[in-house]
C-alpha cells in the first residue's frame, strides 16, 4: 500500500498515524484521570466528611464542650455554662444527625452513634436536674452524685468510629493508588507501543525510500557503462518510481538513437567497401589498358 503512495504521502500517513495513537492515549488516559477523580470524589464523600464530622464531635463532646460545660455548671451554677451546654448539646446532635446521613455507613459505626447520643441525651437531662436542684443547699459533690453518667461506651464509640474510618481510609487510598499505577503503567506502555509503531513505520518508509534510490543510482550505472539492455524495474506511483520511468525511456531512445547510428555507420561502410571495390576494378582495367597500349606501340616501332 505504501509503496504505491507519494514520499510526501507516506511521511503524511506516518504523521496521521502518530496523531492518532496520541489521540488514543490521551483518550484512554482521561479515562484513567476521571477513574482517579471519582476515586477522590468518593474519598471526600466516603472518607473526609466522616473525618470532619468526627473531629467536630469529639472537640464539642470533650474538654471545652458539654461535659466540661456540664462540670462548670454543678461546680459553679451559673446560668451561661448550661446555655454553653445546651450550644454544645445542639451542635453535637446535628453533626450525629449529618454523619448518619453518609450513605454507606456500617452497622458498628450507626449504633455507635447512636450510643454517643444516648449520652448527650444522658447528659442533657442531668443538666435539667442540676438546674432544678440549685435552688436547695445541696453540695456540689451531693449535686454531682444527682447525674451520675457512665462515659465508657462513648469512648468505645469514638474508638469504634476511629477504627472505621481508619479502616476506609487504608481501603480508599489503596484504590486511588491501584489507580494511579494502573494509569502509570499503561502509560509507559502505550508510549513504548507508540514508539515502537512509529519506528516500525518510519523503518518501512525509509527502507522503501532507499531500497529505490540504490536500484535507481544501479541503473545509471549500468547506463553510464554501456548497458542499454538491462531490465529497469518501475514499482509504485512516488516521485523515484517516475525517475525510473524516466530513466527507462532514456534508456529506450538512447538504444534507438545508438542503433540507428550503428545501422548507419554499417551501410557507410558496406557503400566504403562497394568503391573500394570499384576503385580497384577501374585500377585493374587502367592498367591493362595501357599494357595493351604499350603493346600496340610496341608493335608499330
Amino acid at each position: 500500500m505504501l509503496k504505491n503512495l507519494k514520499i510526501k504521502h507516506k511521511f503524511n500517513v506516518m504523521f496521521a498515524t502518530v496523531i492518532v495513537i496520541f489521540v488514543m492515549i490521551n483518550i484512554f488516559n482521561y479515562s484513567q484521570l476521571n477513574s482517579i477523580r471519582e476515586g477522590w470524589t468518593g474519598y471526600i464523600d466516603r472518607v473526609a466528611l466522616r473525618h470532619d464530622y468526627l473531629l467536630e464531635i469529639k472537640g464539642n463532646f470533650g474538654y471545652g464542650g458539654t461535659i466540661h460545660h456540664f462540670k462548670n455548671y454543678v461546680i459553679r451554677g451559673k446560668d451561661k455554662d448550661r446555655l454553653k451546654f445546651l450550644e454544645k448539646y445542639s451542635t453535637i446532635s446535628s453533626l450525629i444527625g449529618k454523619y448518619l446521613q453518609i450513605v454507606d455507613l456500617n452497622r458498628n459505626e450507626i449504633d455507635a452513634l447512636r450510643t454517643i447520643q444516648i449520652k448527650l441525651d444522658e447528659y442533657h437531662s442531668g443538666i435539667n436536674n442540676i438546674r432544678d436542684a440549685l435552688g436547695t443547699d445541696l453540695t456540689v459533690k451531693e449535686l454531682d452524685k444527682i447525674v451520675k453518667v457512665d462515659d465508657q461506651p462513648a469512648i468505645y464509640a469514638f474508638q469504634t468510629l476511629d477504627t472505621a474510618y481508619k479502616a476506609l481510609t487504608d481501603e480508599t487510598s489503596s484504590q486511588i493508588k491501584l489507580l494511579i499505577n494502573r494509569s502509570i503503567g499503561f502509560l509507559s506502555i502505550s508510549l513504548t507501543l507508540a514508539l515502537i509503531i512509529i519506528l516500525a513505520i518510519g523503518f518501512i518508509i525509509s527502507n522503501n525510500i532507499t531500497r529505490k534510490i540504490r536500484l535507481l543510482v544501479g541503473n545509471l550505472s549500468e547506463i553510464a557503462s554501456g548497458n542499454l539492455k538491462q531490465n529497469i524495474e518501475v514499482n509504485g506511483d512516488d516521485e523515484i518510481s517516475e525517475a525510473q520511468k524516466s530513466l527507462l525511456e532514456t534508456q529506450v531512445i538512447l538504444a534507438d538513437v545508438i542503433s540507428g547510428i550503428t545501422n548507419k555507420a554499417q551501410k557507410i561502410s558496406g557503400s566504403s567497401l562497394a568503391l573500394m571495390e570499384t576503385s580497384s576494378q577501374l585500377r585493374e582495367r587502367a592498367t591493362d589498358q595501357a599494357a595493351s597500349i604499350e603493346e600496340v606501340a610496341s608493335s608499330i616501332e
